[in-house]
């Protein structure tokens, strides 16, 4: 949960940043049209135009490096593939069926269904909640208050 809330925290100042150089950048060129036409009063209007154009492109320019380096920036952050997926679970202490013994595995299994992420989920909220255990021991956890809280 705290990684979920963590990647919408950095999506949502990536999207702050950009709004907020998309805004600027608007602003700048309506500055740019008002002084272009302004200027252009003592010159003819095409020149006007051209000032105005100008300052639209690089506007848009601005705006558009700004999303091509929010888009690089994200996709450093974001690993793909099994391997970095097994590095991230390393990383960040995540716990997974598949590191729990086999006799304990079957046994949450049953209990849940065949639902692994739920197996999971649950898994990861023991060693939250009970940490330094082993992974055998989060797994009994688990299977003791699933049939504790059925009234098996």
């Amino acid at each position: 949960m705290q990684l979920l809330i963590n990647q919408l925290a950095k999506q949502t100042t990536t999207l702050k940043v950009l709004a907020a150089t998309a805004v600027a950048s608007l602003l700048t060129t309506a500055t740019l049209n008002t002084t272009s036409v302004r200027e252009a009063n003592l010159s003819s209007t095409r020149e006007a135009e051209q000032a105005s154009q100008v300052g639209l492109i690089l506007s848009a320019a601005a705006i558009v490096g700004l999303g091509v380096g929010a888009l690089q920036a994200n996709k450093g952050t974001h690993k793909t593939g099994a391997a970095s997926g097994q590095q991230y679970q390393q990383d960040h202490n995540i716990l997974t069926i598949d590191q729990v013994n086999s006799k304990l595995r079957a046994q949450l299994l049953t209990l849940l269904h065949r639902d692994i992420p739920g197996i999971n989920r649950l898994l990861n909220q023991a060693k939250f909640k009970y940490p330094n255990r082993t992974n055998n021991w989060y797994a009994e956890k688990v299977i003791y208050d699933l049939t504790r809280d059925r009234g098996a």
